[in-house]
């Protein structure tokens, strides 16, 4: 039988020589869990400003459905893109879950974030990432990546002038 989501398990490992003398074995605990990641988020804008940058998508989902994400952590890296969660040169800049009653009636939920940690003149990346906290530790969906390189020209207050913001297709991440 297969092991059941949701059960811990108990294993024992022991090791034993010729004339059968055991060790005292070393005990590993396993929960087993659905693997099913969440849908990628839909990128809608990444849009540079004075000193900020804004970003907009929208998350789909069914709410309280194994596809609906419970949450979006965004991480953010100066120039060039994250190589995933875990890319010790990037920063976590967002992280807000996602409740049922948020969803509109066409199952999705519009989601942003301005950015306001940023320097004129220089390239940001962002990776964005739906996850469910069913299980321990989270199930995350494809990355999404969106870039954006803020210019400043007029050092007199006049507005700045905007790089053209990117918006990718999921990675890897």
């Amino acid at each position: 039988l297969p092991p059941i989501n949701g059960i811990t398990y108990h294993y024992t490992v022991y090791t034993f020589d010729h004339l059968y003398n055991f060790s005292a074995g070393e005990t590993i605990s396993a929960l087993p869990f659905d693997e099913e990641a969440p849908a990628p988020i839909e990128m809608e804008k990444a849009e540079p400003g004075d000193g900020t940058i804004y970003l907009s998508w929208v998350v789909d989902g069914v709410p309280e459905s194994t596809d609906a994400p419970d949450g979006v952590k965004i991480i953010r890296k100066l120039d060039a893109a994250p190589n995933g969660l875990d890319d010790p040169d990037a920063q976590l800049v967002f992280d807000e879950t996602i409740d049922a009653v948020d969803y509109d009636r066409n199952e999705t939920y519009h989601m942003e974030f301005l950015d306001t940690e940023v320097i004129n003149g220089s390239g940001y990346y962002y990776t964005l990432f739906a996850y469910s906290d069913e299980n321990d530790p989270p199930n995350y969906s494809e990355g999404v990546l969106a870039n954006s390189i803020l210019e400043w020209d007029a050092p007199e207050g006049d507005e700045p002038s905007v790089g053209e913001p990117s918006v990718g297709e999921p990675s890897d991440g």
